[in-house]
């Protein structure tokens, strides 16, 4: 799962408008006015849930994690649906590929784009770090929060859709797909996800769970 973070205070996962974000970063045109982006603080295949006592986290640049003050998060179904769709419109004729990636998509670690796990783990750094809980910035909400930051970037929704891809298909028949030819594994990863949307809500209404 990978993270992008902002000003060093704004937390953004993949498909939640990294993009989006990334539009007001600086780059060698634009020096001056935009933000800071730091690239991959949580990568695929790391799993923060099973820290040992006395052994470094293996969360990279985990020291990052105690100036975010922001996160920004989506629906954990929608999420999915977008996470599929992005990983797999380019590539859905190919079996063997699509295989291997809806395979990702159903372990616990989970892919680039998506974790079955993603909220579970934030929940984790509240509880068993020093880390002060995020305020919460759902997706749907970042033009606005952009905006009053003084990076008034238009929302152009065609420039995140993929439509430049030969033989396109929406996310509604990627979804399809994945459910008629992989269904183990899609209940597998609608059951991650149904378990993943409890620590959704204490993350989302600041709450914590007992454990």
């Amino acid at each position: 799962m990978v993270i992008e973070i902002f000003n060093r205070n704004i937390a953004v996962p993949a498909k939640c408008g990294t993009r989006y974000f990334s539009k007001c970063v600086k780059s060698a045109e634009r020096q001056v006015g935009y933000m800071e982006r730091i690239v991959s603080c949580l990568p695929q295949q790391s799993d923060i849930t099973q820290t040992v006592e006395g052994t470094p986290s293996r969360i990279e640049d985990y020291d990052l994690w105690k100036g975010v003050e922001w996160l920004v998060v989506r629906d954990p179904y929608e999420w999915l649906q977008s996470a599929l769709h992005t990983e797999l419109v380019s590539c859905y004729s190919d079996t063997e590929k699509v295989s291997s990636i809806v395979d990702e998509f159903a372990s616990p670690t989970g892919t680039t784009h998506w974790s079955g796990s993603f909220f579970k783990k934030i929940h984790f750094l509240y509880k068993n770090h020093n880390i002060k809980r995020f305020k919460i910035l759902q997706i749907t909400e970042t033009t606005e929060f952009l905006a009053k930051l003084g990076w008034d970037i238009e929302y152009i929704k065609d420039e995140y859709s993929f439509h430049h891809i030969e033989d396109w298909k929406s996310k509604e028949w990627i979804v399809e797909m994945v459910k008629s030819e992989y269904p183990i594994q899609w209940e597998r990863m609608l059951t991650l996800m149904r378990g993943d949307r409890e620590y959704y809500e204490y993350v989302v209404n600041n709450k914590v769970k007992l454990l």
